[in-house]
């Protein structure tokens, strides 16, 4: 019981660790700017792309069972777990943009970048509980999970 709670704690901290780097720097490079811009949209998209991970959840499950007998098919990956994580993620981004002047191409790829970065570091979350330790680890290394769309060997 003891190693199952010290595995939670370690797999938190390490998404944790790893995600606020990012967020530091970027928060730095931002805060350097010579306008003096506020940084507090970093968060809000980082935020936005976390809670657009919970309707991919039941959505996926959804597509898998109306749609595909084998779950685990090529086009039961695009449809069932793809589209919807994509879809949500430019959902998120898209609520978030609306009523912002983006007047240069880069910011809207920065702000899609921290939606998609909140997204993984709860994706990775729920991995690590899922499939343990090592998975997080592998993934801070590598920035790969290696059940996306590679086969087992």
């Amino acid at each position: 019981m003891a190693f199952i709670v010290l595995e939670s704690f370690m797999i938190l901290v390490v998404v944790a660790l790893s995600s606020w780097a990012w967020l530091a720097w970027y928060r730095r490079k931002e805060l350097e700017h010579p306008r003096g811009r506020s940084v507090h949209w970093i968060y809000r998209y980082f935020i936005a792309g976390i809670l657009s991970t919970f309707p991919t959840i039941p959505l996926g499950f959804v597509v898998d069972l109306l749609f595909f007998e084998n779950p685990d098919g090529f086009l039961a990956m695009i449809f069932g777990a793809g589209l919807p994580d994509e879809g949500l993620k430019f959902i998120a981004f898209l609520l978030l943009s609306r009523k912002e002047r983006l007047q240069k191409p880069f910011n809207a790829v920065a702000r899609g970048t921290l939606v998609g970065l909140g997204f993984a570091a709860f994706e990775s979350v729920v991995y690590g509980w899922n499939y343990g330790l090592g998975v997080e680890f592998h993934k801070v290394v590598h920035t790969r999970d290696p059940r996306h769309g590679w086969p087992e060997s």
